[in-house]
Protein backbone atom coordinates (compact mmCIF):
# COMPACT_ATOMS: atom_id res chain seq x y z
CA UNK A 1 0.00 0.00 0.00
CA UNK A 2 1.48 3.63 -0.83
CA UNK A 3 1.81 6.05 1.33
CA UNK A 4 -0.51 9.27 1.23
CA UNK A 5 1.05 12.32 2.23
CA UNK A 6 -0.62 15.86 3.53
CA UNK A 7 0.50 19.17 1.33
CA UNK A 8 1.61 20.58 4.85
CA UNK A 9 4.14 17.33 4.91
CA UNK A 10 2.30 15.24 7.58
CA UNK A 11 1.80 11.90 7.08
CA UNK A 12 -2.32 10.73 6.78
CA UNK A 13 -1.81 7.31 6.12
CA UNK A 14 0.36 3.93 6.34
CA UNK A 15 2.85 5.57 8.47
CA UNK A 16 2.64 6.41 12.30
CA UNK A 17 6.37 7.10 13.01
CA UNK A 18 6.19 10.94 12.88
CA UNK A 19 3.36 10.54 15.32
CA UNK A 20 5.02 8.82 17.56
CA UNK A 21 8.17 11.52 17.49
CA UNK A 22 6.55 14.57 18.54
CA UNK A 23 7.49 14.21 22.22
CA UNK A 24 11.41 14.41 21.09
CA UNK A 25 11.10 18.24 19.77
CA UNK A 26 9.86 19.52 23.41
CA UNK A 27 12.01 17.23 24.85
CA UNK A 28 15.34 18.47 22.89
CA UNK A 29 13.41 21.98 24.15
CA UNK A 30 13.79 21.45 27.77
CA UNK A 31 17.21 19.93 27.55
CA UNK A 32 18.20 23.00 25.77
CA UNK A 33 17.00 25.21 28.45
CA UNK A 34 18.21 23.66 31.45
CA UNK A 35 21.72 23.50 29.80
CA UNK A 36 21.12 27.51 29.05
CA UNK A 37 20.20 27.60 32.59
CA UNK A 38 23.06 25.96 34.30
CA UNK A 39 25.31 27.61 31.78
CA UNK A 40 24.06 31.07 33.25
CA UNK A 41 24.02 30.11 36.63
CA UNK A 42 27.72 28.85 36.92
CA UNK A 43 29.03 32.14 35.05
CA UNK A 44 27.40 34.13 37.24
CA UNK A 45 28.52 32.24 40.47
CA UNK A 46 32.32 32.54 39.27
CA UNK A 47 32.36 36.33 38.68
CA UNK A 48 34.81 38.24 40.25
CA UNK A 49 32.24 40.99 41.66
CA UNK A 50 33.98 43.01 44.46
CA UNK A 51 32.10 43.43 47.66
CA UNK A 52 32.38 47.05 47.35
CA UNK A 53 30.29 46.83 44.11
CA UNK A 54 28.01 44.20 45.70
CA UNK A 55 27.03 47.41 48.31
CA UNK A 56 26.79 50.14 46.07
CA UNK A 57 23.91 47.83 43.44
CA UNK A 58 22.38 47.07 47.02
CA UNK A 59 22.80 50.58 48.52
CA UNK A 60 21.17 51.64 45.21
CA UNK A 61 18.08 48.88 45.03
CA UNK A 62 17.26 49.69 48.85
CA UNK A 63 17.94 53.33 48.54
CA UNK A 64 20.50 53.54 51.08
CA UNK A 65 23.45 56.36 51.08
CA UNK A 66 26.59 56.03 49.27
CA UNK A 67 29.46 57.11 51.48
CA UNK A 68 31.34 58.36 48.25
CA UNK A 69 27.99 59.87 46.90
CA UNK A 70 27.00 63.48 48.40
CA UNK A 71 23.69 64.04 49.99
CA UNK A 72 20.80 65.66 48.28
CA UNK A 73 21.54 68.75 51.58
CA UNK A 74 25.14 69.55 50.34
CA UNK A 75 24.48 69.36 46.94
CA UNK A 76 21.48 72.05 47.47
CA UNK A 77 24.09 74.11 49.89
CA UNK A 78 26.83 74.04 47.05
CA UNK A 79 24.57 75.37 44.63
CA UNK A 80 23.27 77.81 46.73
CA UNK A 81 26.80 78.61 47.21
CA UNK A 82 27.40 78.78 43.50
CA UNK A 83 24.20 80.97 42.17
CA UNK A 84 25.43 83.49 45.10
CA UNK A 85 29.22 83.79 44.21
CA UNK A 86 27.65 84.66 40.46
CA UNK A 87 25.39 87.54 42.51
CA UNK A 88 22.53 86.04 40.48
CA UNK A 89 20.16 85.33 44.03
CA UNK A 90 17.26 87.54 41.99
CA UNK A 91 17.51 85.72 38.72
CA UNK A 92 17.79 81.79 40.16
CA UNK A 93 15.66 79.70 42.67
CA UNK A 94 17.08 76.54 44.04
CA UNK A 95 14.41 74.33 45.96
CA UNK A 96 15.37 70.61 47.67
CA UNK A 97 12.66 68.44 47.17
CA UNK A 98 12.40 64.94 49.10
CA UNK A 99 14.99 63.43 46.47
CA UNK A 100 15.76 65.78 44.02
CA UNK A 101 16.67 69.27 43.68
CA UNK A 102 14.95 72.16 41.40
CA UNK A 103 16.63 74.87 39.95
CA UNK A 104 14.18 77.86 38.39
CA UNK A 105 16.10 80.10 35.95
CA UNK A 106 14.19 83.43 35.45
CA UNK A 107 14.40 84.34 31.21
CA UNK A 108 15.62 87.64 32.44
CA UNK A 109 18.81 86.28 33.08
CA UNK A 110 19.42 84.05 29.57
CA UNK A 111 17.29 86.31 27.56
CA UNK A 112 16.20 90.20 27.24
CA UNK A 113 12.70 90.09 26.34
CA UNK A 114 11.42 89.39 23.00
CA UNK A 115 14.57 87.83 21.79
CA UNK A 116 15.58 84.13 21.03
CA UNK A 117 19.53 84.42 21.00
CA UNK A 118 20.59 83.85 24.55
CA UNK A 119 22.69 86.88 26.06
CA UNK A 120 26.62 86.87 26.43
CA UNK A 121 28.06 85.99 29.04
CA UNK A 122 29.04 88.66 32.13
Amino acid sequence: MEDKHDPFGGSLVGSTSHVEETWLMSYADLVTNLLVMFVLMVSASSSNVSSVKVERIKSAITGGSNPETPSISKTHDDIVKKVQEMKVTDHVEVIEADQSIKIVIKDKLLFDLGRTDIKPEN
